[in-house]
């Protein structure tokens, strides 16, 4: 750590800014000046498997703003909503320029794990030199773990169906699909106090509804009714140009119009990308399309079997 220096604190941060020889501070300063400005200069590899930097979708900047605006965050999402990899962006921007900052990504499969920490790597190695932060000297960046100079790194850890051991107090957590975790309960015991000691700590948990009655949905309704140190973000599937099906054609019936209607903003694209959903993995299950699609705040939380009251006699009532 010899090498690296420490500077004024960090906006929203009390660690300070790390220096190191070569890299340029005004550019790694203005990293930090908007919410998406250092993921929009990472690399990643997208789905059609081209190599570019990151254009944040409308609902990758939602998150992007959310976490600008709040220390703990909980993030109620749609499949396939790409917020884990904006998310794991702001964990390596955190840890590689803040001084000492520690941070832990914790995912329910090894190979999960795996395919995120290759995200985080695949973009560190393609920064420019004079803003990627050396790592420390004669420890390369592993499979699960990458130490920065001045103190900080990133730690990758996988459940396995047990509530992780994190081991050590950390300063950035990310937990990705908590929904499908079976240690919900232990996690929220165990870990959350150990990051509360940290006042300046930063937290993103994220996930599709899970099942309900599950200690997840309890968490997300104290986080909607203000209760909670996590401040609720969800995000609208229908407003991401993925949930969209251009079908000029498209004929919605009576039943998708009214389902348009309670929901500001959809189009007829939506219904087309929702028809063909139910018609495929969803095997018309309209309560599966909710579990992965919700509809609003409140919707897609799955029981084994069907409720006693509907759904959306309940909801006016919550």
């Amino acid at each position: 750590m010899a090498n690296a220096k420490k500077k004024e604190p960090a906006q929203n941060s009390g660690a300070e800014f790390a220096e190191a020889p070569g890299l340029h501070q005004g550019k790694i300063r203005a990293l930090f000046a908007t919410p998406d400005a250092f993921v929009s200069m990472c690399q990643i590899v997208r789905e059609d498997e081209s190599t570019g930097y990151m254009e944040p979708t409308h609902t990758q900047k939602k998150l992007l703003k959310a976490y600008d605006e709040n220390n703990w965050l909980m993030v109620n999402k749609f499949r396939q909503a790409k917020i884990t990899t904006v998310s794991v962006m702001l964990l390596l921007r955190d840890c590689m320029y803040l001084s000492g900052v520690k941070g832990l990504l914790i995912a329910e499969r090894q190979d999960t794990a795996e395919d995120i920490f290759e995200r985080i790597l695949f973009a560190y190695n393609r920064l420019p030199d004079d803003v990627r932060m050396p790592l420390t000297p004669g420890k390369k960046a592993g499979a699960t773990q990458m130490q920065f100079i001045h103190g900080g790194g990133i730690k990758v850890l996988t459940a396995g169906g047990r509530s992780p051991a994190i081991g050590r107090s950390i300063d950035r957590l990310v937990i990705t699909e908590f929904g499908e975790a079976q240690w919900q309960r232990k996690a929220a015991i165990n870990i959350f106090p150990t990051v509360n000691k940290r006042p300046n700590a930063k937290v993103i948990l994220e996930s599709t509804p899970g099942r309900a009655g599950s200690h997840h949905e309890q968490m997300w309704r104290s986080a909607l009714e203000g209760t909670s140190r996590f401040a609720p973000l969800f995000l609208e599937w229908w407003e991401d140009d993925s949930c969209r099906e251009m079908v000029e054609d498209f004929e919605p019936t009576l039943t998708e119009l009214e389902y348009m209607k309670r929901h500001a903003g959809m189009s007829k694209y939506n219904l087309a990308f929702r028809r063909r959903g139910l018609n495929t993995e969803f095997v018309g299950d309209t309560r599966l399309f909710s579990c992965k699609y919700p509809s609003d705040s409140y919707d897609g939380w799955l029981g084994t079997t069907n409720p006693v009251m509907p759904a959306d006699v309940l909801k006016p009532w919550l």
